[in-house]
């Protein structure tokens, strides 16, 4: 982002020293030049003052009415960097050529997928992993099954964890903390039962 705005500042900054030098040029004195052309460019850059908050709601219904682009979805924010006044504004300056541009693009693209990716696989492990598959409210509440109603697989050959830490009993609820993690309550726990 800082690439992207120090190019357009320096763009700008050519373009004042051009407005300026005509100006002067014509015989207006340099500072009578430099007050005219900032004046002009007030009255330009009218559109995008704002005084509020520029990431609320209101600014974007704001921007919006005044015909200013308020965009905040990352791969079209990423396209925008290969639009022709972009790439214009890039080689004026000299900061990148449009093969360069293309270049960072496509490593902004793969930084993207690669963070959406390891935040889905994230998402798939909590929900596999993490997360009971099933739970009760205990009875006294009348409670009853909210979720899945498959039993939670016995894993043959090792404790559960229940039974390694001590907690379980012959009278473990499903609806202790651990149920659904450990594997060793099914549909019969919930009358006290135990796998």
């Amino acid at each position: 982002a800082m690439i992207a705005l120090n190019s357009a500042l320096a763009e700008q900054l050519v373009e004042f020293k051009k407005d300026v030098d005509e100006l002067i040029e014509k015989g207006e004195p340099k500072i009578s030049a430099i007050l005219e052309i900032i004046r002009r460019y007030i009255k330009v850059c009218k559109p995008i003052h704002f005084d509020g908050n520029g990431y609320s709601d209101e600014w974007k219904a704001e921007a919006a009415r005044r015909g200013l682009d308020c965009e905040t979805s990352v791969p079209v924010i990423f396209d925008n960097y290969l639009k022709p006044e972009s790439i214009r504004m890039f080689e004026s300056i000299g900061v990148m050529t449009k093969k360069e541009l293309e270049a960072r693009n496509e490593v902004k693209w793969e930084m993207y997928t690669k963070k959406i990716q390891i935040e889905a696989r994230v998402l798939g492990d909590l929900a596999m992993n993490h997360i009971p598959r099933s739970y009760t409210i205990p009875d006294r509440f009348g409670g009853q099954r909210l979720q899945d109603e498959r039993p939670v697989p016995r894993r043959e050959g090792r404790k559960t964890i229940c039974q390694e830490s001590g907690t379980h009993r012959r009278d473990c609820r499903p609806y202790c903390l651990h149920q659904g993690a450990c594997g060793c309550h099914d549909r019969g726990a919930q009358s006290g039962q135990q796998n």
